[in-house]
């Protein structure tokens, strides 16, 4: 139990930099860290652990629900939807799922016209709305209803997002000039 709070915390520590910066550093002062393939893979294992210990160590509720365990991926279920969202729009498009792209939430959220840190707040506020939502259903439904609602939370929300996008590209794209 123990050592899974330290872990927590000093993972919690060592993330506050690289945020404290990437949000109030100005990039052309330099004041940008960047954390690579290796440290997000590492935060990624850590995180996942953690995940995992919080929903073993929480007991099952009479109905046979974990609330431990939706809570706990609540945290995940962004980057978890979106990494599954992307993968099937390569698949769709007949690309390798594995080559990078511009399709995740962020570069879609980029392409609505937001600025970085309004991305940003705008992720967190859709990581916070999961957990919070997910919270308050846990004692009340059973899990496999709590991922349907946040499936369809999600679905949704890519949805109004693309509108977004549409509108943006409607209102930014210029009209082409009949040729004289």
């Amino acid at each position: 139990g123990h050592a899974f709070a330290l872990l927590a915390f000093a993972t919690f520590g060592v993330v506050i930099p690289f945020w404290f910066y990437n949000v109030f550093g100005n990039a052309q002062r330099g004041h940008k860290l960047f954390m690579g393939d290796a440290g997000s893979l590492t935060l990624g294992y850590i995180l996942s652990l953690l995940a995992v210990h919080l929903s073993r160590a929480v007991p099952e509720a009479a109905g046979g629900d974990n609330p431990g365990m939706v809570l706990a991926f609540s945290t995940l279920i962004v980057p978890l939807f979106d990494v599954i969202r992307v993968v099937l729009c390569r698949l769709k498009a007949r690309r390798n799922p594995f080559l990078p792209d511009k399709r995740h939430l962020h570069h879609k959220l980029l392409r609505t016209g937001m600025r970085v840190r309004a991305v940003l707040a705008t992720i967190l506020a859709i990581s916070l709305y999961f957990i919070g939502l997910n919270a308050v259903l846990v004692g009340r439904v059973g899990v496999n209803w709590i991922l349907a609602i946040d499936v369809a939370s999600w679905i949704a929300l890519q949805l109004a997002i693309n509108q977004r996008i549409k509108k943006k590209e409607r209102t930014h794209t210029p009209t082409p000039q009949p040729e004289q």
